[in-house]
């Protein structure tokens, strides 16, 4: 018998469509390597000045790290854990733009950061617990002028982002819900093909009611496509 929980979603057959830190002694690269490919290829000079600049950030679930307005101080990297970047529409709902995962850094602080302009949207931790790396912003800065390996990296991080985006629009503009749902949960399945998400996050995702999520989750459920 299958069944459709609150807390989890587990994929059957769909077929593709601050607070605490660490710093000092070089502990920035030793815990960020693993994380961020780029790290171990920054010239020596980069590497001290990260290690004597970043700190490393653990932040509990609902915490508020940046608003639509704020001046971004740093860029954030997450190591684990994941950030949810909203915006709030005119009926006060919120709706996600994207999620940051480990391994990966917000679009939007970067771009904020560079151009000297306020956040255009909000930030919030909804992990259990979320460790992340903050690079000062004029750290990165005189790093991203000197040193390919971070500029490579933002590069992608920016290409990445933004074709997440223009997927995203797409879908928007051109499939009905079903098909969106079915195309988030396959984005969103990790290796075990499982989804660990609320209804009401999903509907923030989707920017639509989480009661149309359930609905279309229990179909899927009555079809053998969820448990």
């Amino acid at each position: 018998m299958t069944q459709v929980t609150e807390v989890a979603t587990v994929l059957m057959s769909f077929q593709p469509l601050w607070t605490g830190y660490i710093a000092n002694e070089m502990s920035i690269l030793k815990h960020t390597r693993n994380f961020f490919p780029f790290m171990p290829h920054l010239a020596e000079a980069s590497q001290r000045q990260l290690n004597e600049s970043g700190r490393i950030l653990h932040e509990k679930k609902g915490r508020e790290l940046l608003a639509r307005g704020d001046f971004v101080g740093g860029a954030y990297l997450v190591m684990s854990g994941e950030l949810n970047v909203y915006v709030i529409d005119d009926e006060g709902r919120e709706v996600t733009l994207y999620r940051v995962r480990a391994g990966e850094s917000c679009l939007f602080a970067l771009n904020a950061l560079f151009a000297n302009v306020p956040y255009p949207a909000w930030v919030r931790v909804t992990s259990d617990a979320t460790t992340i790396l903050r690079i000062p912003a004029t750290v990165l800065k005189q790093l991203h002028d000197r040193d390919k390996a971070v500029r490579d990296w933002v590069f992608g991080v920016q290409s990445q982002r933004i074709f997440d985006l223009v997927t995203a629009l797409e879908e928007l503009q051109t499939l009905p819900l079903e098909a969106r749902l079915r195309s988030f949960l396959l984005r969103s399945a990790n290796a075990e093909r499982q989804i660990k998400e609320t209804h009401e996050a999903i509907a923030g995702y989707l920017g639509t009611a989480r009661e149309v999520v359930t609905r279309n989750l229990r179909t899927f459920a009555g079809a053998g496509l969820v448990a």
